[in-house]
This record gives C-alpha cells, structure tokens and sequence, in this order.
C-alpha cells in the first residue's frame, strides 16, 4: 500500500521526528550521564546477568519505557501528567510511540550508546 502525504504533513512529520531526537538526547544525558554508567548498575562489575538477563536487552526495555513516557508527557500533559510508567498494560498512544521509536531506530541508538559507554570506561 503508498501512503501519500503532503508537504505540509511532511513537514510536520519532520518536526516531530526532530522533536523526537532532540528529546532522545536529552533523556540520555540526563538520566545516563557516559561517567555514571561506567560505575553504575550497567557496569560489567555490577550487572547480574542470571537475574536480569541481557544488560542490553534490559537497558534498551527500561529507556524505551522511560522515554516514551517522557515523550508522552511533553506531547500530550493533559492525558499522561500523572501516569505511572511501570504499569504493564500500556495504552495505544504508549504503543504507538514504542513502534515509533523502534522503527526510527532508538532501540539500536540505545543499545550503541550503552556499549561505546561501557567499551570506554
């Protein structure tokens, strides 16, 4: 199936994509600042892959979660200013923003982040 789509709504789509970013970024300063992770929970020190499998995996799942959140937050306040993230149903806009952000690739953007990280301390 083509979707066609206008200038303006490619536009618009753009802008949010950029938004996106901008917020990802945000997000992994500060809450992943790189010389916190290397003495934190992710570090191979730490991490007890028997209980929580994968660090990538796991790190990757917690963020995508956290993000989404936050991007929830700043796109739509009146709905989600006082949800709980750790709930495990999540609704469709949660759903739809998880897919987005695995189809724009902030599920490897992740992922990379947390191993240049650790493969640098």
């Amino acid at each position: 199936m083509k979707i066609i789509i206008t200038e303006n709504q490619q536009k618009n789509l753009n802008s949010y994509i950029r938004r996106i970013d901008r917020m990802y970024h945000e997000y992994m300063e500060e809450n992943w600042p790189k010389d916190e992770l290397c003495d934190g929970p992710f570090s191979p020190e730490v991490w007890d892959e028997s209980e929580y499998g994968d660090v990538y995996d796991y790190f990757v799942k917690s963020n995508v979660r956290g993000l989404t959140g936050e991007i929830l937050l700043e796109l739509l306040p009146h709905k989600y200013g006082d949800k709980d993230y750790g709930i495990e149903e999540f609704s469709d806009e949660q759903n739809f923003v998880i897919d987005l952000l695995k189809n724009l690739g902030y599920e490897e953007k992740m992922r990379q982040y947390l191993y240049d990280t650790l493969s640098n301390c």
